[in-house]
């Protein structure tokens, strides 16, 4: 365990003589709804920035919901590779102070600052000057708790959010190592930027064919059937073990069908960290679902049946009294009301019944087939390279390549990501059309519920934010977190994990959790899935996330995901399998 380092650093806790140290309520609230749960947010350290913040008071008061804000590529810091020579050197100074990091990120922040119209208000007297790119950007008035087109919105200027290790750093280490990155800005004539340290820990996120996705939004089985569809987004695990990771993304060489995924969800952390090759004996098989998640679903389809089986009692009792109603009443305009109240009655009735048959049907099929764990075999790993950051841009490697039974994947309709009944497609479609670059106008939400996957995201396309500010945003869909909206940062993160024997740094594309009152936009479980933008264009493989890693709040969450970008990592998977492509042309596969 990481605590029983002999040379990790104990923080020294507040005491009265540190004049540095944040206040209890505050380091606790400030970040408050950063991890997607509400008021949830990591714990602050220390921060460079003086606005103001104090506990809410009144009957009307409410805690401030604040926002992660991309950088503008137009910032100083975007130009000419200037942030990736400043993060290096930013992580130079915090090992030479001996301060245990998990992440630098570059950001800003965003809330509301509501304010109360009367005789004695002279406005907001602690009002700062903005970062001048921040103040261009158009503020989502849908996005945040009580924001009005009224209330004014504060956002940060760029800010150099770096995660600590829990327990490790004080406000007084913080305070000295900020005065390193701030003189260094200056020598690069950088001003006007924040500096602020949180508690974050980077971690790993970890039978019969396969049925088909739903042909359509309203299929009967639309929200039961993901988890044993050929669609992306497949729990896996390694035979006979109960961990949990997701099936990216498929592609084909030759005549095979290959599913990718990350390392760590299928190797254990004793298991020699270098490249395995498939060649002959025994086989490191893949199941779909583990034993834990295979009980989660039979769960799942039966409390589905409960619920169809309340709501079938209680349409047979609101039928039996409507029809009542219809016959006592006299022919008026409420014997009409009363005998279109019955029709829809009914039509509901019948169909909440034929939901419930085909569920039920649809259990006793998995029961049947799936129940033995040797049944639910998809395929065996051939290709896994050494999980390391590989130069010169120190991307994370952590990447695993499965040979496929094509048997069990005879309904394969190629890379879709099923958008899952989570959000229905209004919603989907007003989360992601709020821009015309990523997200036209014309966008619609495909019929099926699956999004065709075509295309990776350029490099230069990750750095560079689309025009008048907007946002790129990203999906990803994963069997902890489901389907989640995310914001694609335009710069990269540098990550540093912990393990009994050391470190391991890598740089990794950088996602923020889009809404406050959502899940975070990944958790553990969700390693592997693949992250794309609103084009279905493949965007990075996610590997892991900063967050609290405790139970804490009762689940530990995630402020930041992180994965390898697909720019690099296709290649590199090219390079292996001769004649990979991501494209099948075809619903069938030649065989």
């Amino acid at each position: 365990m990481l605590d029983d380092h002999p040379d990790k650093p104990k923080a020294l806790g507040t005491s009265d003589h540190d004049t540095h140290n944040v206040p209890e309520y505050e380091a606790y609230k400030y970040y408050g709804g950063l991890s997607g749960f509400g008021g949830r947010g990591p714990k602050l350290v220390y921060r460079t920035s003086t606005d103001k913040f104090a506990a809410p008071r009144g009957p009307e008061a409410y805690s401030r919901v604040m926002r992660l804000r991309h950088v503008p590529n137009n910032h100083k810091l975007g130009q000419e590779g200037l942030w990736d020579r400043i993060r290096s050197e930013v992580v130079r100074f915090l090992d030479q102070r001996g301060i245990w990091f998990s992440s630098v990120d570059l950001a800003r922040f965003a809330w509301v600052e509501t304010r109360k119209l009367n005789s004695g208000d002279e406005g907001n007297e602690h009002e700062e000057e903005e970062d001048p790119a921040a103040s261009e950007e158009q503020p989502d008035y849908d996005e945040l708790p009580h924001f009005k087109k009224f209330d004014k919105v504060h956002t940060t200027p760029a800010t150099i959010w770096i995660g600590v290790m829990p327990n490790t750093t004080t406000a007084e280490q913080a305070y000295h190592s900020s005065r390193d990155i701030l003189d260094l800005l200056s020598q690069h004539s950088i001003t006007g930027v924040e500096i602020a340290y949180r508690e974050s820990e980077v971690t790993f996120s970890g039978g019969p064919a396969l049925f088909a996705p739903p042909r359509r939004y309203l299929d009967p089985l639309k929200d039961v059937i993901d988890n044993l569809s050929s669609a992306l987004s497949v729990p896996i695990a390694p035979l006979r073990e109960d961990t949990q990771g997701t099936l990216g993304f498929y592609f084909k060489a030759g005549n095979e069908l290959y599913g990718v995924t990350t390392r760590h969800v299928l190797f254990k952390d004793y298991e020699p960290n270098i490249e395995y090759n498939y060649i002959a004996g025994p086989k490191k098989e893949v199941v779909v679902m583990g034993p834990s998640a295979f009980t989660a679903h039979i769960e799942f389809l039966q409390e589905t049946i409960r619920r169809h089986e309340f709501t079938l009692k209680y349409l047979e009792r609101s039928i039996a009294s409507l029809t009542t109603k219809a016959e006592d009443i006299s022919p008026d305009p409420g014997a009409e009301e009363l005998k279109d109240a019955l029709a829809k009655t009914q039509e509901q009735l019948t169909d909440t019944r034929r939901k419930m048959d085909v569920v039920t049907a649809h259990m006793t099929d998995v029961k049947a087939k799936w129940r033995k764990v040797e049944d639910r075999v998809i395929g065996h790993v051939v290709w896994a390279p050494p999980i390391v950051a590989v130069p010169p841009h120190q991307y994370m490697q952590d990447v695993c390549v499965i040979k496929l039974d094509q048997e069990k994947f005879l309904h394969f309709k190629g890379n879709v990501l099923n958008l899952g009944p989570e959000l229905d497609p209004s919603k989907f479609v007003g989360m992601m059309c709020n821009n015309h670059y990523d997200a036209p106008c014309e966008f619609e939400y495909p019929l099926s519920g699956l999004l065709e996957l075509h295309g990776v995201l350029t490099e230069e396309e990750m750095r560079t934010s689309p025009p008048a500010e907007a946002i790129r945003r990203v999906i990803k869909r994963g069997p902890s977190t489901l389907t989640t909206i995310g914001r694609l940062s335009p710069y990269t993160s540098h990550v540093r994990r912990y393990y009994p024997t050391g470190h391991l740094d890598s740089v990794e594309t950088a996602i923020h959790t889009d809404h406050a009152d959502s899940l975070p936009f990944s958790m553990r479980g969700d390693s592997g899935a693949a992250i794309v933008d609103a084009r279905g264009r493949f965007v990075a493989l996610l590997t892991g996330g900063a967050g609290i890693n405790d139970i804490t709040y009762g689940t530990p969450s995630c402020e930041i995901t992180y994965g390898t970008p697909m720019h690099w990592l296709w290649p590199l998977i090219q390079a292996k399998f001769e004649g990979a492509s991501l494209d099948f042309g075809s619903d069938k596969l030649n065989h």
